[in-house]
């Protein structure tokens, strides 16, 4: 080589190093996890899982440059330990912050600790609420966003997003962690852009076979604080979700679009997933979370583009959960994961690697259960509380049309800010016959023949699987309680701030009772489960009820909508009445007829039509004679 030569060749090289240290000072490029929470995403409503391909473009089209896993599961049905199980790879039971006012201990290592830990620059923009950092989930991160305006419609990505990509821009040349979160796709569905949800409001909205459980669920304090009242059809109010599903699937547009803006998209570990899903009154329970461990509450989504697009377009069936997110981001990073963490690198599957363990365990706080899912099959303990009082707690019912003010047990819910509101709900009698539905015993699933998870096999399966199941999922719940003692810092309890409480009854969330009503639930609850075991509730048959109740609905929504002439108006509410007695005169339960009866008063009147009630009033007056108490029968 010629003098001129290696002139030219140090020269280059001499170029090289300037440009790198100005542009580039390491030789790898720097390394992105970006980690996004759409609270409240049942997968279902994605183009991924299934849904129209315009609600969700943006997360369908990472889809194909990412490993899908089709039986992903949140460890809770609240957001609270969903996402501390997200951020520590702990589940809830291991890392104790199950409820208000929990505090992660300092002794558990988080995702971000480790990655800060590694020179990672780290942030998380989040929608408040829940997600606050009071709760330690704001471990390891540098700036740790969650303020939340209470009285502005704007939150969520069209709040958050525009600082978290300006960090995104700042770091673009040092490794970096963002979690962002955001409440887009909660309750009340109503709340969101205007024209988006304007959008979605010109698809059509046809009748469906649960249609009329909205009517009932409008009892409920919770669904009435998130608006689920306001909606006549099942159909309406997936469409409002699904507005909110498209305005979050834009802000991922705009994150995916940022990285690729900045050249990070290639070698960036990018997660989309959700905390818990959401209840469509799959179960006749509620619309909403938080309460059962049943797959409307706990299957997610999860799509992971790995660096590289490693994988892309692979689908797996293979349960995971939310304790494997923090262990594959540090793998794919190589950063080492700390040795409390329960979950795997789910980069494992690639690479054919065996799982370690083949099971997903979590726990419900609001029913006090612990689920366990294994070779295809869901065990879930029987709850440690009563069903009535789990209700009474989570779910607030209120008495039902046409009673008296001085039926039913009062009792007061603090939803917080110092708002204490006193409901009445007769629960001897349970009009709303929430303790059909309630789970009061062990169930168990066969979730490959059984997806919808109707029919409880723990009886005919009870000294098999279900044994077995029931043992594994003692075992592995005492293992996680002596991690937890083993990680406890003596700080794991602190009250909850007022301007806290005041989010989360912004999020619809029901607080506990107030102080004076909780030592009284304790000691009926005492009595209420020794009851139950001595007594197990049988319910009656209500198959006949439902049938009316689905053409009443039927009705309610011809008179509200002007399609229904006050002749046929009348001669319809007159002949279901009469069924809706008749089933009374064969089965007895007056007081979940009365109310049935007292709506369609109101209906009549809405319809502008008379209908002749005394004689159904008079059946009512003998069959409550016959049941002074009312409580019902086992049957």
């Amino acid at each position: 080589m010629s003098r001129l030569s290696r002139l030219l060749v140090v020269l280059v090289l001499l170029a090289g190093a300037v440009w790198a240290v100005v542009e580039r000072p390491w030789a790898d490029p720097p390394r992105t996890v970006v980690l996004i929470s759409i609270d409240t995403l049942r997968p279902e409503r994605l183009g991924a899982y299934g849904n129209a391909a315009d609600v969700s473009p943006n997360i369908d089209a990472l889809a194909k440059d990412a490993v899908v896993f089709d039986q992903a599961l949140a460890l809770s049905p609240w957001t609270l330990p969903s996402h501390m199980t997200m951020l520590t790879g702990l589940d809830p039971v291991a890392h104790g912050v199950r409820k208000l006012g929990g505090v992660l201990s300092a002794h558990v290592t988080t995702l971000a600790e480790a990655l800060k830990g590694a020179g990672f620059r780290t942030a998380a923009f989040t929608d408040g609420g829940l997600v606050h950092h009071s709760s330690g989930m704001g471990q390891g991160f540098e700036i740790y966003r969650d303020e939340r305006n209470p009285d502005s419609m704007i939150n969520g990505f069209q709040r958050l997003l525009p600082e978290a990509l300006d960090w995104m821009r700042s770091t673009r040349h040092e490794d970096s962690f963002v979690f962002i979160h955001t409440f887009d796709v909660h309750s009340p569905y109503q709340v969101g852009d205007p024209g988006v949800i304007e959008q979605f409001r010109e698809r059509p909205t046809p009748s469906g076979p649960d249609d009329y459980l909205l009517h009932r669920f409008g009892f409920q304090y919770w669904q009435v604080n998130q608006r689920i009242a306001e909606y006549g059809r099942m159909s309406e109010l997936l469409r409002d979700y699904d507005a909110g599903v498209h305005e979050a699937d834009a802000g991922v547009g705009r994150i995916l679009d940022l990285l690729a803006e900045t050249g990070r998209l290639d070698n960036a570990l990018v997660i989309v997933t959700s905390d818990h899903g959401e209840s469509f009154g799959d179960h006749h329970i509620h619309v909403g979370h938080g309460l059962a461990l049943t797959d409307d509450e706990i299957h997610i989504p999860l799509l992971i583009r790995f660096p590289e697009r490693a994988g892309a377009g692979q689908r797996f069936e293979t349960v995971v959960d939310l304790t494997d997110i923090a262990p594959t981001a540090l793998d794919v990073m190589g950063v080492k994961a700390p040795p409390e963490m329960q979950g795997e690198s789910l980069r494992g599957l690639l690479q054919h690697r065996a799982r370690r363990h083949d099971y997903a365990f979590g726990y419900s706080q609001n029913q006090e259960s612990m689920f366990l899912v294994r070779d295809g099959f869901k065990f879930i303990t029987a709850p440690a509380l009563d069903p009535l009082q789990a209700s009474k707690r989570h779910l607030a019912p209120t008495n039902p049309t046409g009673y008296s003010p001085d039926l039913g047990d009062e009792f007061e819910v603090d939803v917080g800010n110092n708002v204490i509101v006193p409901l009445r709900y007769d629960f001897d009698r349970d009009p709303l016959a929430m303790r059909d539905v309630l789970p009061d015993t062990a169930q168990l699933y066969d979730r490959r023949n059984d997806p919808h998870e109707l029919q409880n096999l723990f009886e005919q399966e009870r000294e098999g699987r279900g044994k077995s199941m029931a043992t594994l999922a003692n075992e592995i719940y005492a293992r996680s309680l002596e991690l937890n003692a083993a990680l406890d810092d003596g700080q794991s309890q602190q009250p909850v701030d007022r301007h806290l409480q005041q989010l989360i009854l912004q999020m619809g969330y029901v607080g506990a009772p107030s102080p004076a009503a909780a030592q009284q639930n304790f000691g009926q609850l005492t009595a209420a489960m020794k009851k139950q075991m001595k007594q197990p509730w049988v319910p009656p048959d209500m198959t006949e009820v439902d049938a009316i109740d689905r053409e009443v609905h039927t009705l309610r929504l011809a008179v509200a909508e002007h399609t229904v002439e006050p002749a046929k108006a009348q001669a319809t509410l007159q002949q279901l009445g009469n069924r809706y007695i008749g089933w009374l005169t064969r089965n007895g339960y007056p007081m979940r007829i009365a109310w049935r009866i007292s709506d369609l008063e109101v209906l009549a009147k809405a319809a502008g039509v008379e209908v002749n009630v005394d004689n159904w009033k008079e059946l009512l007056k003998a069959a409550l004679r016959k049941v002074p108490d009312e409580v019902p029968e086992k049957r």
